[in-house]
């Protein structure tokens, strides 16, 4: 992979002084990546004549540091479809709440096997406040 900066490609005032366009700057420095490839780093020409290099092109003459992450896969500069979108946002949203279901399952698998084994518990809890109220309210019905 190979990194030019923009202001490479683009006539600089000299080159404007001397008449040379924007493209013939830009023709004449791929050229000059080719045959520098070709004579300085030993690359073979396809049976076309085209040396195959990956051209990376710093449009701000910034280091963004990315080229150091380049793993070979390029991301497509046209907006995703709308289809698209819609697609990958349903599978999304669909393994959400197939994970959220099983969740929600679990745990009221969870709350069915705690009132099963403690609702004999539960029973006698409600009875004693049963009688504890039953018992208050017969005594305010002897203060009456």
């Amino acid at each position: 992979m190979i990194e030019v900066k923009g202001s490479t490609l683009s006539p600089n005032k000299l080159d404007s002084d001397i008449g040379i366009a924007p493209l013939e700057k830009f023709i004449f420095t791929i050229c000059d990546i080719e045959h520098t490839l070709e004579d300085d780093y030993g690359f073979k020409r396809e049976k076309n004549g085209e040396i195959r290099f990956i051209l990376f092109v710093d449009e701000a003459d910034l280091d963004t540091g990315q080229l150091q992450h380049f793993d070979g896969k390029f991301a497509s500069p046209k907006p995703p479809k709308i289809e698209d979108v819609v697609e990958k946002t349903i599978a999304k949203v669909d393994e959400t709440l197939a994970i959220r279901l099983e969740e929600v399952n679990n745990r009221i698998s969870e709350i069915r096997e705690e009132i099963s084994s403690r609702g004999g518990e539960y029973v006698g809890t409600l009875n004693l406040g049963i009688t504890q109220i039953t018992g208050m309210l017969a005594e305010i019905g002897k203060k009456i």
